[in-house]
């Protein structure tokens, strides 16, 4: 009897939803905003990295490993320079420690050091662990490759809105991803997934901003009411201030809901220090502990709470060409001993560049937690695939 009643509530309350989150023109208006994205990703001006054909003008020339290549230096990175070869295609990931001999023609925009340093000038070499530049060998400046932040051409600067963005806002990374469903036939179904992740790296401090929502409504046959099958939010804000070069202090509030699992409500905030195993610009490996607190309210199964132990990992890897995968685990047990309470949340990110701003992102998630409902069950498992625009 108990169990009927939670469903019928449960069923009422979809309707609620659906009533709340009335499609109507949900199609035709969605399908006329993404197809504006769409046009406005391709319509603002995204100059190719080389928007000058190399035949016509002085290439840059890099010599590494006892090669030299002529092409154009496209970007300066904390771990090394992005190259386009004239004679071959793609780009090179060169390494500053690798490179021998270095020389442009245009003049680079470079930022360096904890102050963000500014230096205008050719490329004219590298010289123990240092990036030499300037107008000329007379005014040459030297610049630690350790403490490089970012660099582009003045040219690309003037010349590509989303290359000047992202040297003006170096610290900052953004995602925004958008997926859409339609399908009509049996069962009529729509669904709309928006995913965003702003971060802002600086040391000492690196902050997170991750949301992610989907919601789905079908209908069956002549049936005009139209139910609920998925509505569920995920979102979490994590800040971190380095104590040292190794540990680290951060809190991490979060939250979630899920309808079709019976979770009206979740919030489960953290707080503690961490450790970094790895970190070479932006790749790292971090192993955070402390202490959190779980309030989480069911649909026909009442509220729980309790306090709760944080273990957590993540990381993040640059496999260079745009291409990176950052990881979040983690794991939050009741601290009470022989109570069965805990969460669990695995999230995995990876993005594949196609053109700029647009990027390929599989999204992973699994979510595993003391969910009371027997016809639930504990365990859930996503895999979205959508295009991102990439900041």
């Amino acid at each position: 009897m108990k169990r009927y009643f939670a469903a019928e509530r449960s069923r009422l309350r979809h309707q609620r939803f659906s009533r709340a989150f009335r499609f109507g023109d949900f199609r035709s208006g969605f399908l006329i905003f993404w197809l504006f994205i769409c046009i406005f990703a391709l319509a603002v001006p995204i100059h190719a990295d080389s928007s000058t054909p190399l035949g016509d003008q002085p290439g840059d020339e890099v010599t590494f490993s006892g090669q030299t290549l002529q092409g154009r230096i496209l970007r300066l990175r904390p771990n090394g320079i992005e190259f386009e070869p004239i004679h071959a295609k793609g780009k090179l990931s060169i390494q500053y420690e690798k490179i021998e001999k270095i020389v442009t023609h245009d003049t680079f925009i470079i930022f360096y050091g904890t102050e963000d340093t500014m230096v205008r000038g050719r490329l004219l070499g590298v010289e123990e662990g240092r990036l030499t530049i300037g107008s000329d060998r007379a005014s040459v400046q030297r610049i630690p490759i350790n403490e490089i932040i970012a660099g582009i051409s003045v040219e690309d600067y003037d010349g590509s809105f989303w290359k000047r963005q992202r040297i003006n806002y170096r610290h900052w990374r953004a995602s925004l991803a958008l997926g859409l469903k339609f399908e009509e036939g049996a069962v009529d179904k729509r669904k709309i997934e928006p995913f965003l992740r702003i971060e802002r790296l600086k040391k000492p401090t690196r902050y997170v901003l991750n949301l992610r929502y989907a919601f789905e409504e079908q209908k069956k046959g002549d049936d005009p009411s139209f139910a609920t099958t998925k509505n569920e939010f995920v979102g979490f804000m994590l800040g971190e201030y380095d104590l040292n070069d190794g540990f680290f202090a951060f809190g991490r509030p979060a939250m979630d809901w899920d309808t079709p699992r019976d979770i009206d409500f979740r919030v489960y905030p953290a707080a503690g220090v961490g450790y970094r195993f790895f970190q070479k610009e932006q790749n790292f490996i971090q192993f955070p502990v402390g202490l959190g607190y779980v309030y989480e309210n069911f649909d026909g199964f009442g509220t729980n709470s309790y306090l709760s132990w944080y273990i957590g990992l993540g990381g993040r890897y640059d496999l260079g060409k745009g291409i990176y995968l950052d990881v979040d685990l983690l794991y939050m047990p009741s601290i009470t001993p022989f109570v069965e309470d805990w969460l669990f949340r695995g999230f995995l990110d990876f993005t594949v560049p196609l053109f700029d701003p647009i990027a390929l992102k599989l999204l992973l998630a699994n979510v595993n937690d003391d969910n009371p409902s027997p016809d639930v069950g504990n365990n859930k498992f996503t895999a979205t695939m959508a295009l991102s625009l990439e900041f």
